[in-house]
């Protein structure tokens, strides 16, 4: 049984569409074809704009699964692209469970936007697909960024499997360890602990706080005291039969 590999990429705000296009290009020079997964037609609408319109590099043969159905082309028209943008479990094959993706393709790019579909996302069966996942997702997309975090750690448990999660740093790619990664029992124990912690902390401030006010009014009883005892002193004046002696 061939290994299923799959990497995560968080990326940095803004520049999923071009480090996306580089991971394509570098696809297409190695003769392998690419199945590109967006989470909504919008989205695949303006992808398949960028990857025509990119004055850099120049237009990167693909096509639009979307584009192929109102064309009535069906998989005839998708199959001819080495690149196909599509949204969901569309261009997987006929019953979009199992088999090889309509284009042939090798690769899977999955891009993911907020929490959207996460129901209809399942790693494992497109690892069975295709051979090669990979999820991105911007830094700061909190949802998307759970869900990579989730999967990755479904991923690392099961045999057969090769997985690996990167995010951009200083203008370069650091990857991530295993060991960096919190498991959700572990997480929930971090979490128990902090609480815990924090709850030391606020009964420390507390019993410190309840120590100055404690400290606070023994100074004013001891001041209190100091004056009752200077008003019962005996009051010294001057003597007048004394006078002449100075």
């Amino acid at each position: 049984m061939t290994m299923a590999e799959f990497r995560f990429y968080g990326v940095a705000r803004g520049r999923t569409s071009r480090v996306l296009r580089a991971m394509l290009e570098k696809t297409l020079s190695r003769g392998d074809r690419a199945v590109v997964r967006v989470s909504s037609i919008r989205r695949e609408e303006e992808l398949d704009i960028f990857l025509w319109m990119d004055p850099a590099s120049g237009f990167l043969p693909h096509g639009r699964w979307e584009e192929g159905r109102r064309r009535g082309g069906g998989e005839d028209f998708t199959a001819q692209h080495p690149v196909l943008l599509t949204t969901g479990t569309r261009g997987l094959g006929t019953d979009g469970e199992k088999g090889e993706a309509i284009n042939g393709a090798n690769v899977l790019f999955h891009w993911q936007e907020g929490e959207d579909a996460e129901e209809g996302i399942n790693l494992a069966r497109d690892g069975g697909i295709f051979g090669l996942c990979c999820f991105l997702y911007e830094e700061g997309d909190g949802g998307a960024g759970g869900i990579a975090e989730k999967l990755w750690g479904e991923l690392c448990g099961m045999e057969d499997v090769k997985a690996g999660f990167w995010y951009e740093e200083g203008g370069g790619w650091r990857r991530r360890e295993e060991k960096d990664k919190v498991a959700p029992k572990r997480e929930e124990a971090i979490r128990e602990q902090e609480q815990v912690h924090e709850q030391a902390q606020e009964q420390a401030q507390e019993q410190s706080q309840g120590q100055a006010e404690d400290r606070q009014e023994e100074e004013v009883r001891e001041k209190e005291v100091r004056e009752e005892e200077k008003e019962e002193e005996p009051v010294m004046v001057n003597d007048p039969s004394q006078e002449s002696l100075f």
